[in-house]
């Protein structure tokens, strides 16, 4: 399980970082996806199709009728799973596979820890600001402006850190204001509390909450940051765009005001504090950000009813699909013998008073007690015990190899494997012994196909 996971979380990375510079190249032809921040929710989405649980294709196993004698237990009718994915593992592996899982088990403890410290801090800077009225927003000496709010079930406290103005808080919202707010004029802080409350009005903090969590708990993924440093800037953009539509003439003072509250943030900055509740900007940024309050680059009503479905209906494509090809695998061959030593007591199709005088299904092949037992092809357990098929078999393995093949070990003295677990061409799976009806330590193996035994003898790999 743990070499399994590790796979997906690998595979997980690769398939995020080949999806990065796809979705440049789209956004560069396509400038308004940069300005929708739905988009970057179902890239996450896409991106995380390796994680998902594959599909399971049952496969009906059919076996003689002997094999269901005496059956006690388990075996109604019988459907096996798929081959897994051929996985690289060995059990010498195992160890540097868990502790390549606690290193990230730890990474991911380490920066939700840093998150929850910076979360602190704010929740500390809020316990020390002062509530501010609404009716203290604006100074009496200037004209008042008009500011549209829907809900005014809202706290407002000033703090002292050169932050810009952000909104904290979970079932009762805070609208946390720097003390430079007071610097500007009355059209300024209408347009910055504009900007905060259509953050509010779009649940924006709870969503860069949530960003914060995903790429502190993906840390070993850089690609996640790409996406919410998009995310974020295309936030930010559509924000800034809304503002401006009701009253697109304050387009130049709206600019100049960001400016001005960017560099008095740049200028004194906290980034213990800042990057729980800013957005992580560079100079590309901002003047992409600025050039959007004069372009009238938005995605359209079609391009956002489409796209979602799209993205959902490609990740179910690519999961279905690799479903599928995990689920195949090649026609056997040459099947490896299930001992070390080919010596044969007792072939196919022979004819003994043991059996009452029954043709033998399969192959007996002589060892001692405890000699190791390989599987002769890549294969999935489907049983692993000693009561599922004919209680004369004793400790029974049965592999599944695809394509309507099976083979069978019987009389083990112990088995190596569990039912589901997948194995490969000369894996031992157990150790041959005189369990079940045996009058002595040998190997049974018989090779089936359809429900049909087959006289191995022609398909073995005789010479090593």
């Amino acid at each position: 399980m743990t070499s399994v996971l590790l796979l997906k979380l690998a595979v997980f990375t690769l398939w995020t970082t080949v999806l990065v510079p796809l979705v440049m190249f789209v956004q560069r032809r396509t400038p308004a996806l940069q300005q929708w921040p739905a988009l970057h929710w179902w890239l996450l989405l896409l991106s995380t199709v390796p994680l998902w649980p594959q599909w399971q294709w049952p496969v009906a196993i059919q076996l003689p009728t002997t094999f269901w004698l005496d059956a006690t237990q388990h075996i109604g009718q019988f459907t096996a799973i798929g081959p897994e994915p051929v996985l690289t593992t060995l059990l010498t592996y195992d160890a540097l596979f868990q502790i390549l899982l606690f290193v990230i088990v730890i990474g991911a403890c380490w920066h939700l820890l840093r998150l929850a410290r910076q979360y602190r801090q704010i929740y500390c800077l809020y316990q020390q600001a002062k509530p501010v009225a609404w009716s203290e927003l604006f100074a009496n000496d200037q004209p008042l402006p008009v500011l549209k709010v829907l809900n005014f079930n809202l706290q407002i406290r000033q703090h002292g850190l050169a932050l810009s103005p952000f909104i904290f808080g979970g079932r009762q919202p805070v609208l946390m204001l720097p003390a430079y707010f007071w610097h500007f004029s009355n059209r300024q802080r209408a347009l910055l509390l504009a900007h905060e409350l259509q953050h509010w009005q779009r649940r924006d903090p709870w969503q860069l909450f949530c960003w914060r969590v995903i790429v502190a708990v993906g840390w070993f993924n850089p690609a996640l940051r790409y996406f919410e440093r998009a995310f974020c800037r295309a936030m930010e953009v559509t924000v800034d765009r809304l503002v401006l539509t009701a009253q697109p003439e304050q387009a130049l003072l709206y600019g100049q005001t960001l400016i001005s509250s960017l560099k008095l943030c740049q200028q004194q900055a906290n980034p213990g504090v800042a990057s729980f509740i800013q957005v992580a900007g560079d100079d590309a940024g901002y003047r992409q950000r600025l050039a959007a309050l004069f372009q009238a680059n938005t995605p359209s009503i079609r391009l956002q009813r489409w796209l979602p479905p799209s993205v959902l209906g490609l990740a179910m494509l690519i999961n279905v699909g690799c479903s599928i090809l995990q689920g195949q695998t090649a026609q056997p061959g040459k099947w490896q013998l299930p001992v070390a030593v080919a010596k044969v007591n007792s072939g196919f199709g022979s004819v003994s008073a043991v059996r009452n005088h029954r043709p033998h299904q399969g192959i007996d092949f002589a060892g001692s007690t405890g000699d190791p037992v390989l599987a002769s092809e890549d294969g999935v357990v489907v049983v692993a015990d000693s009561y599922s098929l004919n209680i004369r078999l004793g400790n029974t393995v049965l592999l599944d190899h695809g394509h309507g093949y099976q083979t069978l070990y019987a009389h083990l003295d112990r088995f190596l494997v569990q039912p589901g677990t997948k194995v490969r061409a000369g894996q031992q799976i157990g150790a041959v012994g005189a369990t079940g009806v045996a009058t002595g330590p040998h190997l049974h193996f018989e090779l089936l196909h359809q429900g049909q035994q087959l006289d191995p003898t022609s398909k073995l790999q005789w010479s090593r």
